[in-house]
């Protein structure tokens, strides 16, 4: 396997802004961090000759995303280097993972919608006190977050590794807002990957007892407002819940395709 250096970034810019909404996440970690951070690390096939990447690896801080814009990449390359690391996360174009998840020991693919925004409807103000979450309020979003079934793998860390996670996600390549009753954080939304272009919108969730309310729709619009005033180009968020998918809709966004995340099988 090749490890890609400062001097690979243009070329690897090039090749993942192909498909810029499936590569969200490397065009936001690559222009943080670049190649040759301790947090970041990129790869290529030991085949690479100069030309055309035959796929394209990223690993943030254990978790990896895989990308090729050939559908012909050496599966078994890849796959075999993948397998000899230590995967905390996987994910990537559907299409792609469906052809590795199969060299891949007790790994399935879990299918989700990505979609893109290019303008956001705003709804209705809601109550509650809307803010933007800082270091402090670190502890209660992995409160409320822990209590969600969805942020399944924020179980698997400890608290500590949980919380320096979401405080590097709010203070380099991404922003939070919640939503709070009395003293309670019974609402956030935020993005990662911010770049230059674009921003994920990711960890939507809403206490169940505040439900039905809109908190969580006014957030993801307050978010997404807030990141194109700023020059943002688009906004992408992944969902597999229909009824999710209808809520997203209202605000402007539309799918593209399906991406998928990568777990272990108990």
């Amino acid at each position: 396997m090749k490890k890609l250096t400062k001097h690979d970034y243009d070329k690897a810019m090039q090749y993942i802004l192909k498909e810029p909404e499936f590569n969200l996440f490397i065009i936001g970690d690559l222009e943080i961090y670049g190649m040759e951070d301790p947090n970041v690390s990129a790869y290529t096939s030991d085949s690479w000759n100069g030309g055309e990447f035959p796929y394209f690896i990223l690993n943030y801080r254990n978790s990896f995303i895989f990308y090729s814009h050939n559908p012909d990449f050496p599966v078994e390359e890849a796959a075999d280097f993948l397998s000899s690391q230590k995967l905390s996360n996987l994910s990537g174009k559907m299409s792609l993972i469906e052809r590795l998840i199969p060299h891949l020991k007790n790994l399935e693919a879990v299918p989700t919608y990505l979609s893109r925004l290019n303008s956001v409807s705003m709804p209705p103000t809601p109550a509650g006190t809307v803010k933007r979450l800082t270091a402090e309020d670190v502890p209660a979003i992995c409160n409320l977050l822990l209590q969600i079934e969805d942020f399944y793998t924020l179980r698997s860390k400890t608290e500590k590794e949980n919380h320096e996670d979401i405080l590097e996600s709010i203070t380099h390549g991404g922003r939070m807002y919640g939503i709070f009753e009395d003293d309670t954080l019974v609402s956030v939304a935020g993005t990662t990957a911010e770049n230059s272009m674009s921003a994920m919108v990711v960890s939507v969730a809403t206490l169940p007892a505040w439900r039905k309310k809109g908190y969580a729709s006014y957030l993801v619009a307050e978010l997404c407002s807030h990141c194109l005033k700023e020059g943002m180009k688009f906004l992408c968020l992944f969902y597999d819940n229909p009824e999710a998918g209808k809520i997203y809709r209202k605000l402007g966004f539309e799918e593209l395709g399906q991406y998928a995340m990568v777990r272990s099988i108990e």
